[in-house]
């Protein structure tokens, strides 16, 4: 007998109430389903909160926090667990990490720092507006550790933004940890985790250590910005104002290091202030600048014996060191071309210790070698806290320890060197040594890093070698090698990182630190008068230029070339007027440009003494009918120097009247002159620095000038 289930009317609403739960299931799970496809991201996990938040449930393929937002820390969870690499995309913000840690709680993504165990693109807005913050002071730990647990290899990849205020202490790695599996199969150790930062800034972190092993060594506190033992790679980032109690205060690569058009500068530690370098690998350096770094040993770069270094169109400026090796200490082996090594100071007062390369070792076998080309060696010192009688001493290259070490056997030149001294016995192909390089400060000519720039009768102008090995295509600033720098219609490679273009962005510099003139093209000194180079006029360093006047109305004054048919120049210099005695309304020149031929004034600076007012500076220029337009009278200080500054262009042609002129005092714009008429008049071939002209009876006394800059 057939039976027929009648639904009794009281149980009608449960049961419409069951079937509307299942729809809502139904809605539910095709929602998800539709979520999780919108959100394989294949388009990339967008972050839309800078709280730090956990995700609710990681792997379900939904970036969201409990607060249904998609945190940075919640976008790092589901990346763990998606499988393949995903995109993290940051909107411009600061994402503060805030999650504290407990104590001794194991890896884990969901507080302290982000642990990244999968393969991940973190990509920014800039780094100066994507800003990740450990807060490590109340963390106490890093911002990112990228591991791989599973072995199985990872690539990591941060791009345009800042890694900042992480703190750990007695571990590695203040800012960013990254640590390889120990190796073997299915990957190398070393290659196992390859992490690359574009366009970043990891600053201000630390590694701190109060612990000491039974080794007697620090636990932990190395690694201030980055520790790696996995492969690193620096492309355009910086790395700056880190520390490290003990090696490596900007990072410490214990696996393959390359770095390229980036900047290592303003760290900190017990050894390798920039960098510490250790393991058996080869790392590259490629336009790169590693400057005012600081440690004991190693100021800039401290690397160990299996260690091969390979630097090209590098510039190692400004580093210091207690003990040795202020630029690069090695027991390795250490390959520059086309590197400018400058102006690195160790105070050690090891007799034959280098303050910018130093190779160091045990014995023999472990004693460091470096091998040079197209290198530029100069006012790298020792002992540099030395008072009179004493003096720092030139050490640009030196060696310490080990039966066999010398600076004869360490140094290896594959020729066109250049050293400001002789202590790197270089004896290569035209190597040139006790030369001066003439070297601008650091400065930006062009490129994303400051370089320091060579003036064109420099030895360093086409003083190189053309030979692929020793010159690349381009110089740090990433401009062509070979070109012309010298005006002999030959392309010839610069020594050092910097190769002047045609025409050069650097027209000349000089800061008198050579201790005579020999820079400029000619020095005139009429009768009465004279000009010397003397500490007496030094406003920075130990030397500047004197201009003395003895009552005559004759001329004392420097002279430079270096311009070429210039149509807008910007001339810098410090100027003390305070030496000289000066009747009332009385005025004479003190600067001037001209154009060779047909002569042709286009620039005067003119120096008044008023007794109300006392100095005043008054910058004109010429106009095609010869009139003058210039600036009102300036005030200057009466004791002391001033910086100045003068900033002329030509206006652009017949008519246009938009010739403009910027002086400035102090880095500060004082007066602007706009429409001026004066292209007709000519461009800049010649300058002249002194006591120009003009000067009246019974002027006496001297001028001061120092740090001489000129730029198009």
């Amino acid at each position: 007998m057939r039976r027929t289930h009648v639904i009794h009317p009281a149980s009608q609403p449960r049961m419409i109430f069951l079937m509307f739960l299942g729809v809502i299931v139904l809605l539910l799970f095709f929602v998800a389903s539709a979520n999780a496809a919108d959100t394989d991201f294949s388009d990339g996990i967008t972050v839309d909160s800078t709280t730090d938040a956990v995700d609710v449930l990681p792997g379900d393929g939904i970036c969201a926090s409990a607060a249904n937002a998609c945190t940075l820390r919640a976008a790092v969870q589901e990346a763990n667990v998606t499988a393949g690499a995903d995109t993290i995309l940051l909107p411009a913000g600061t994402y503060t990490l805030t999650l504290v840690a407990p104590f001794e709680a194991g890896d884990d993504a969901s507080v302290g720092d982000l642990d990244i165990t999968d393969s991940v693109d973190i990509v920014g807005v800039s780094a100066g507006t994507t800003i990740v913050d450990a807060n490590g002071l109340v963390l106490g730990d890093r911002a990112f550790q990228v591991t791989d647990p599973l072995a199985a290899g990872l690539a990591v990849s941060f791009t345009e933004l800042t890694i900042q205020g992480g703190r750990v202490l007695n571990e590695n790695g203040g800012g960013l940890l990254v640590e390889a599996p120990e190796g073997g199969p299915p990957v190398e150790a070393e290659t196992a985790v390859v992490v690359t930062l574009f366009s970043c800034v990891v600053s201000d972190n630390g590694a701190d250590s109060n612990l000491v092993g039974p080794d007697g060594k620090p636990i932990g506190g190395s690694g201030g910005g980055i520790y790696s033992t996995g492969e690193l790679v620096l492309f355009d980032t910086s790395v700056e104002t880190n520390a490290a109690a003990a090696n490596g205060g900007g990072l410490y690569a214990g696996g393959p290091l390359n770095v390229v058009a980036s900047k290592i500068a303003e760290n900190h530690a017990e050894s390798g202030g920039g960098i510490f370098d250790t393991g058996a690998h080869i790392s590259n350096f490629s336009r790169c600048l590693i400057a005012d770094n600081s440690a004991v040993g190693g100021g800039g770069i401290n690397s160990r014996t299996q260690v091969i270094e390979l630097f090209e169109n590098c510039t190692i400026h400004g580093n210091t060191a207690t003990d040795v090796g202020a630029g690069i200490n090695t027991n390795g082996t250490v390959d520059l071309a086309n590197c400018t090594v400058s102006d690195n100071v160790s105070d050690s007062d090891a007799p034959n210790g280098g303050a910018g390369l130093n190779s160091f070792g045990g014995m023999a076998f472990e004693i460091g070698t470096f091998r040079l080309g197209n290198t530029i060696l100069a006012g790298n010192l020792v002992n540099a806290q030395a008072v009179p009688p004493d003096l720092p001493a030139v050490r640009n290259c030196g060696c310490t320890g080990g039966t066999g070490c010398s600076p004869g056997a360490q140094y290896v030149s594959f020729g066109f060197n250049l050293e400001d001294a002789e202590t790197c016995t270089l004896q290569g192909t035209q190597d040139l040594t006790n030369a001066d390089p003439q070297l601008s400060p650091l400065a930006f000519f062009g490129g994303n890093l400051p370089s320091r720039g060579v003036n064109p009768r420099s030895l360093a102008t086409d003083g190189g070698t053309n030979a692929g090995s020793v010159c690349p295509a381009v110089d740090q600033r990433g401009l062509p090698r070979p070109v012309d720098g010298d005006g002999d219609s030959v392309a010839t490679c610069d020594i050092g990182a910097y190769e002047r273009q045609a025409p050069d962005m650097l027209v000349f510099y000089d800061d008198w630190e050579i201790g005579d003139s020999s820079r400029w093209l000619d020095v005139v000194s009429e009768p009465g008068t004279a000009l010397n180079v003397n500490d007496v006029s030094a406003m920075t360093g130990r030397f500047g230029l004197e201009a003395t006047l003895t009552g005559t109305t004759d001329r004392a004054y420097a002279v430079d070339d270096s311009p070429a048919a210039d149509t807008h120049v910007a001339w810098s210099f410090l100027f003390d007027a305070n030496g000289v005695t000066m009747a009332d309304n009385t005025r004479h020149k003190v600067f001037q440009a001209f154009q060779e031929a047909p002569v042709a004034r286009l620039v005067t600076m003119v120096l008044r003494y008023r007794d109300l007012t006392g100095m005043e500076l008054r910058v004109k220029v010429h106009q095609n009918d010869l009139s003058w337009a210039g600036t009102g009278w300036l005030p200057i200080p009466s004791a002391g120097p001033v910086l100045v500054g003068i900033d002329w262009t030509r206006a652009a042609g017949p008519g246009t009247q938009d010739g403009v002129l910027v002086v400035s005092l102090e880095g500060v714009v004082a007066d602007t002159v706009t429409g001026i008429d004066n292209d007709a008049l000519g461009n800049v071939d010649l300058v002249r620095l002194g006591v120009t002209g003009g000067a009246d009876p019974g002027t006496t006394g001297s001028h001061y000038f120092d740090e001489y800059f000129a730029v198009r």
